[in-house]
C-alpha cells in the first residue's frame, strides 16, 4: 500500500512538474488562436503583467513569442515550433533537463542565432551540440526563407508531446522570423506556486469528496486572474490545452483506490484466517477459562489483544520494508521504465508523511474491526467439548 501510493504521488508530481515547468500553468492568447504557434501578434501589456504578478500564488508572468518552421541538417528534416522568451527565469526549469550543464545567459550574443532543441529532434536530425541547422520558414508575404541556427544545448524532459515539437530560443529571434516589432508577442505564460497546484494527498481526496477540487486543480488561480485579462484575450489552463495528459494523471487516483481496496481485502482475509487458526489452536484453553468462570468479554479480549499484537507487528514490518524500498528507489532509481510510454525513465517516488500516517491509522482500525468477526466463534465453544478437544 505504501509503495503504491508513493508511486502514484510521484508520477503525478513529476509529470505535472514537467508540463507546468515548460509551459506554465495558465496561458493568455488571442481569442481566435487555435494553438500557440498560430496566434496573431499581441501588443505587450506591461500593466496587465504587473497586475497578474500580484495575484496570490502567481510566481511569474512571461511574454512568449512562438514561430514555426522546419529544421534541416545533413538531409534530415524535422518540423519544430520555436518558443521565444526574454528572461533567464523562463529557462530555469529546463536547466534540470539539459544534456550539458553549460547554458549561457540570454544576454549572451550566442543566443542571437542559437537555440535549444530536444533529444528527440537531435536524433531525428542526426545533430549534436554546436552543429549548425538550416531553419526554413514562410515569411509574412508567403515567401520561403532560410536562417542558419546553431545548437547551444540539448534538453530531454521525457514528455514526448513537448520534446518532439518545441525548441527554445530568444524572443528577438522569433520576432525576427515572424517580422514582428519588439513589443509584439504571441501570448503570456503564467507560472504558479507549485504548492498551490499539487495538494497533499489527504487534502486532494477530501476536496474531491466535497466536490471542490482535484490534485492539480487550477480553478482558484484561474478565477483570480480571469478578471484582469481583457475580453479580447483568452485565458486557459494547461489542463485545457493538454487534457489527455492530465486526464491520465487523474485516472491514476482511481487505480490507487482500487489497489488500496484490494490490499485491504487481502489483509482482512489473512487476519481472519490467522485468528481462526489461533482460536482452534487454543480451544482447550478457552474451555478451561470458561470452566473456571472467566467472562466472555475477558476471553474475547485476550484474543483481540493477541490479534492486535500481530497487526502492530505487521504494521511495523510493512512500514520498514515499504518505506525502505521507497527510499532506495528515490536514491538509486533501480526500477526503470520506458520513457516514451511513462514520460519518465525511472519510477518516481514521493512520500507524503501525513498520508502515510493516515494509511497506517486506517489499516489498524480496519484490522481491528475485522478481528471481531472470528471472535464470535469463542462464544460458541462449550467448556465440556473444548476440554475433550484434541
Amino acid at each position: 500500500m505504501l509503495i503504491a501510493t508513493s508511486l502514484v504521488i510521484g508520477f503525478q508530481q513529476e509529470i505535472a512538474h514537467k508540463a507546468f515547468g515548460f509551459f506554465g500553468h495558465l496561458h493568455v492568447t488571442e481569442v481566435a488562436a487555435r494553438n500557440l504557434t498560430e496566434a496573431s501578434p499581441l501588443e505587450q501589456n506591461n500593466t496587465m503583467i504587473h497586475q497578474i504578478s500580484q495575484v496570490e500564488d502567481v510566481d511569474a508572468v512571461f511574454p512568449v513569442v512562438y514561430s514555426a518552421g522546419i529544421l534541416g541538417h545533413e538531409g534530415f528534416e524535422d518540423g519544430i515550433a520555436l518558443r521565444g522568451v526574454d528572461s533567464d527565469d523562463a529557462l530555469s526549469y529546463i536547466k534540470d533537463y539539459l544534456l550539458e550543464d553549460d547554458l549561457p545567459s540570454l544576454n549572451d550574443t550566442s543566443w542571437e542565432q542559437g537555440i535549444l532543441i530536444s533529444k528527440i529532434s537531435a536524433e531525428r536530425l542526426n545533430a549534436s551540440i554546436g552543429d549548425t541547422l538550416l531553419f526554413r520558414f514562410s515569411s509574412s508575404k508567403g515567401i520561403i526563407r532560410y536562417r542558419s541556427l546553431h545548437i547551444l544545448n540539448i534538453y530531454n524532459t521525457g514528455l514526448y508531446e513537448i520534446d518532439e515539437k518545441f525548441a527554445l530560443c530568444k524572443s528577438s529571434l522569433s520576432r525576427s522570423i515572424l517580422e514582428w516589432s519588439d513589443q509584439q508577442i504571441s501570448g503570456y505564460e503564467i507560472f504558479l506556486n507549485p504548492g498551490a497546484i499539487l495538494q497533499p494527498k489527504y487534502l486532494a481526496y477530501l476536496n474531491t469528496l466535497l466536490g471542490s477540487a482535484e490534485v492539480d486543480e487550477l480553478s482558484k488561480a484561474y478565477k483570480a486572474v480571469d478578471p484582469i485579462v481583457p475580453p479580447n484575450l483568452n485565458l486557459q489552463t494547461m489542463k485545457d490545452i493538454k487534457p489527455g495528459m492530465f486526464n491520465w494523471l487523474s485516472m491514476m487516483n482511481t487505480n490507487e483506490i482500487v489497489i488500496l481496496l484490494l490490499m485491504l481485502i487481502v489483509a482482512a482475509i489473512n487476519m481472519v484466517t490467522a485468528m481462526l487458526c489461533l482460536i482452534l489452536d487454543r480451544t482447550r484453553m478457552i474451555g478451561l477459562l470458561k470452566a473456571l468462570g472467566s467472562p466472555r468479554k475477558l476471553t474475547r479480549r485476550i484474543f483481540l489483544w493477541k490479534g492486535l499484537y500481530i497487526v502492530c507487528l505487521g504494521i511495523i514490518l510493512g512500514n520498514s520494508i515499504g518505506l525502505g524500498l521507497a527510499y532506495t528507489q528515490m536514491h538509486w532509481g533501480w526500477i526503470t521504465l520506458p520513457e516514451k510510454a511513462y514520460y519518465v525513465s525511472t519510477a518516481p517516488i514521493s512520500i507524503d508523511i501525513i498520508w502515510i500516517l493516515l494509511i497506517n491509522a486506517f489499516s489498524i482500525v480496519w484490522s481491528s474491526l475485522v478481528l471481531l468477526l472470528p471472535l464470535n466463534l469463542v462464544h460458541r465453544i462449550e467448556p465440556v467439548r473444548a476440554l475433550k478437544f484434541e
